[in-house]
This record gives C-alpha cells, structure tokens and sequence, in this order.
C-alpha cells in the first residue's frame, strides 16, 4: 500500500462558501498570530520547540468554532516559516491581502473525511459540502484532505492510503535515455521527438491582457487552466514512457539558473521539472528504475567518441545538426545528448549495482 493523491472539485452552496470564507479569515488571523508570538517571544529570549507552541492552542479549537487538528496544523506552519528564516530580526511574512490564506488542512481522525454519499464529503470543521464525483477514485483510507480556493473555485486534494493503479509494461527496449529541451519537451535515445504542446504560447496573449486590464479574477482562472493542461499533458507522458520502458535515464539540468539567465518563459512553458518528478514517482510505485544523469555537456559531447566538439554558447542553440571534428559522425543535436545520456546513465546503474 502506498499514499495516493486526489484533487477533486467542491461544489458549496452560499452558505457553505461562507464557512469556508470564514474559516480562511479565522486562519490567517491565527497564523498572524502564530507569527507575531514567535518574534516577540524571541526577542525577549524565550523559544519554544513545535509540540510546546501546539500546546498553546490545547483546546481552544471548540472556542475558535474550528477544527483542532487544523489549528495545530497552522500554528506548525508558522513555526516552521519563523525558524527557515536566517535573520530573525524581522518576523516571518504574515498573511494578508497580498500574502492570503487559501488552504485549510485537514487530518482524518476515526474517518471523520470520508466520502458521505457518492456527490458529497464529509470535511472535519467544515460539514457536508457536494462534490464532483469521481468514478477512478481509489478504495482506501483517507488520511489527509487539503481544501483550497484557487481562481475563485473550490477544491480538496485528498491523500488516501491505497495502492496506486498499476502501469502495465509493453517493452520496447530494456532501457532508453531522454534528453529535455525547450524545441522539443523530450528526445528519445530511440530517435523518437515528443513535441513541445506550448500551452503557454496559445495562452500569452490573453494573459497580457488580463495583466493590464487588472482583471485578477480572469488572470487566475488562465493560469489555473494552463496548469491543469501541463500537468495533464505530463501524466499522459509519465505514463507513456513507463509503459514502454522497464528502465529510464534522464538529463537532469539546473532549470533554475536557466530561468535566471534569460530563459524564464521557456522553462515555466515546458515544466520539465514537473514532469521528471511525476517519471521518478511513478517509476518508484510501478517497480521501474528511473535514474538521473547530469546533463552537462551532453549537448557538446560526441555520443560515439566522446569528444566535445559540438557547438557552444548561446549562438550555439541554434545549430541543430553538427559534425563531429573528431571523427566524422553527423549528429542531431537532441537525439545525440539522448544517446549520450543513455550511455552514461548505463555507467551510474553499473557503480550503483556494485555500491550495493
């Protein structure tokens, strides 16, 4: 058995959205609270451990009309956000107009989250509120709910202690190497190209316009939309390339320097690190190897003598076809890291067997 996760829509009435409304307006009062106890707390030389600042709000959950394990869950994450913090001169960011709360955990005690009928959840603090149905929902145990608000629409990710659906294995080859890239989302050691959907680029202008027009209702609703179809469109390749392949080596880049250095569009259309890390999970739950690889130079190096002799540089992005100087190979420039990282990727697998 493992944890899986679902997300799932809530449908509340009016009266039912004004208890969610109210419980977020009673929550990031608690957290600011949780905040400002801490700093000044700390200034004046007292510190609490975690379970001792929880203590704090014993029984208080019946006062407050909220849910106990809720509140200890907030003051925790407030705890947390005052002790990340390198410089406590100045107490953690509190939660406002700017900065909101628009999430309410929850921890299923006895089954107190639980599935009323099949259109309705039963949510600690919060009652009975209907839901989209969900006919692949798996049989198991809920843990953990999380309900959140996002783009004026209601939701609820349930963890629940179930097995994940199996992904059955129709190999086409032992092992493949994959190589990431902004052109094309994924080139296969195979010489298979997955295409680039770009859902960002469909959506650009109509996010521009919401920018300046300040419609922040329509801007959310856009980029809700954009990140549902990603992370759609990842589950629909996670799945592809598990099925096809009991062993997986990735090129692993450093996309946050890359987003840095003057490719941030390029990097939050692909969501490349989203998808590595649905390939990673999910090769762990259906007892597949996916192993990561450096992709440093893996564009320059030669997949057949391993020289580096490929182009280099930002004027070197747009050479797509290359010759190596060395020893006469033409290469695609994608399908040639492919192949390299497979190669390299078959090394690590080795010294990690023998490590063991």
């Amino acid at each position: 058995m493992g944890m899986v996760s679902r997300r799932i829509k809530l449908k509340p009435n009016r009266a039912a959205e004004r208890d969610l409304e109210r419980t977020l307006f009673q929550l990031a009062g608690l957290y600011n609270w949780a905040v400002r106890k801490l700093y000044m707390d700390g200034k004046g030389g007292r510190f609490y451990r975690r379970w001792d600042f929880q203590a704090l709000i014993a029984e208080h959950g019946a006062k407050c009309g909220l849910n106990q394990h809720t509140m200890q869950e907030i003051v925790t994450r407030a705890w947390r956000a005052h002790h990340r913090r390198s410089n406590r001169q100045r107490p953690a960011r509190m939660k406002g107009q700017r900065n909101r709360m628009n999430a309410i955990p929850v921890r299923s005690t006895r089954g107190s989250l639980r599935w009323q009928d099949r259109t309705h959840i039963r949510i600690p603090g919060l009652g009975i509120i209907k839901a989209r149905p969900d006919p692949r929902f798996p049989v198991g145990t809920i843990k953990y709910g999380l309900v959140q608000r996002r783009a004026g629409a209601w939701y609820i990710t349930l963890m629940v202690d179930a097995a994940p659906d199996p992904i059955p294995l129709r190999p086409e080859a032992e092992s493949v190497g994959i190589d990431f890239g902004f052109m094309t989302l994924a080139t296969l050691s195979t010489g298979e190209k997955i295409p680039h959907p770009r859902e960002y680029q469909r959506l650009e202008r109509r996010i521009g316009q919401a920018d300046r027009g300040r419609n922040l209702r329509l801007r959310a609703k856009l980029h809700l939309g954009l990140a549902n179809a990603r992370r759609f469109r990842n589950h629909a390749i996670s799945r592809n390339l598990l099925s096809r392949f009991p062993m997986l080596y990735l090129s692993r880049d450093d996309y946050t320097s890359m987003a840095r250095r003057g490719f941030g569009k390029s990097v939050h259309s692909a969501a490349i690190t989203h998808l590595i890390t649905m390939l990673r999970d999910k090769g762990r739950a259906g007892g597949r190897r996916v192993i990561e690889v450096p992709g440093r130079n893996s564009t320059r190096t030669c997949a057949d003598c391993g020289c580096l002799t490929g182009p280099t540089g930002r004027a070197g992005l747009k050479v797509r076809v290359w010759t190596c100087e060395a020893c006469g190979a033409t290469h695609d420039r994608d399908v040639n890291a492919a192949v390299f990282t497979a190669r390299l990727g078959a090394v690590l697998a080795h010294e990690i067997v023998r490590e063991h």
